[in-house]
């Protein structure tokens, strides 16, 4: 069976604050021209998308560097659901499923505020350390229902760190998934294929999942 794991892209859609904004539109059209053509702007981040390094990390490799396999394969989806003021700690998941290797794909119900401007809104944050037990574990994606990570700041810090340290480690981030509750505590084969944009940051991506056998 395959999962979508990805939110559509369409017209003026909610993007993340100081994001260009999703414009979509289609300059010919079936009535007038004989064919369809749909134009976008929109910027890399946008909707189901996933980070490389280069995104906090000036000398880490862009989207054309990370080779084809780095997007695909088997994953765990692990459940750690958001509460109000409480950060997510992830140590404290259940990782039985996991084996090492293994991406990590973390479902926080927080997407059912998907295609609201909520879901940018109070996004939660990870606990202090999250990174570190990332990185320990050897992950090399991570994937979330959030539209960005974050760990509580601690002396030293600041709100990017987070994203410097695993990106700085290799790792990829993708953010902004979709239809992750259903598959908590299975492992999964998971893809989310970047498009071929040389120098880029990040891509959007069609992020799916089949079962594995």
């Amino acid at each position: 069976m395959i999962y979508d794991l990805s939110w559509p892209l369409y017209d003026q859609m909610p993007v993340y604050p100081g994001d260009p904004p999703c414009q979509v539109s289609r300059p010919h059209a079936h009535e007038t021209d004989g064919v369809q053509l749909t134009h976008l702007s929109l910027g890399c981040h946008t909707g189901t998308h996933l980070d490389v390094p280069r995104h906090f990390v000036a000398s880490g490799p862009a989207i054309e560097a990370v080779p084809l396999e780095r997007f695909m394969g088997p994953a765990v989806v692990i459940s750690v659901p958001w509460q109000p003021d409480q950060a997510l700690d992830l140590a404290a998941a259940d990782w039985s499923a996991w084996q090492p290797g293994d991406f990590v794909l973390l479902s926080t119900d927080w997407e059912h505020r998907g295609g609201t401007s909520a879901f940018f809104q109070d996004i939660p944050s990870f606990a202090a350390g999250t990174s570190e037990l990332l990185i320990e574990k050897g992950v090399s994606l991570f994937g979330l229902d959030l539209p960005t990570v974050r760990e509580v700041v601690r002396p030293g810090f600041d709100k990017r760190h987070m994203h410097r340290a695993i990106l700085g480690n290799g790792m990829i981030i993708v953010e902004g998934l979709a239809n992750l509750a259903k598959l908590v505590g299975k492992r999964i084969y998971f893809c989310a294929v970047p498009l071929l944009i040389p120098g880029a940051d990040g891509s959007p991506v069609r992020a799916f999942a089949s079962d594995i056998r």
